[in-house]
């Protein structure tokens, strides 16, 4: 199993509550950007911003990830998928 928002930050399950919750985080990210649409928002394309937050990962000194799942769990995982 892997955890919601331990293991994988921004995963909150609609189904089943987190751990040590009661309910499930309904709508959690569910808001609505039509006024900031409306005021001008806009967005770039996803290979752009891909593009550029490798570069900055790249430039900078060895960094250690702070969240998410290791890369071995990773692997695992994906392992398990493509059984």
């Amino acid at each position: 199993n892997v955890q919601p928002w331990t293991e994988m930050p921004l995963w909150l399950p609609e189904t089943f509550p987190l751990e040590g919750e009661k309910k499930p985080w309904r709508g959690g990210f569910s808001i609505s950007i039509k006024s900031a649409v409306n005021e001008g928002l806009t967005f770039r394309r996803i290979e752009e911003t891909v593009t550029d937050v490798y570069e900055w990962m790249e430039s900078t000194e060895e960094w250690e990830l702070k969240a998410g799942i290791s890369g071995e769990r990773e692997k695992e995982l994906l392992e398990r998928w493509y059984q």
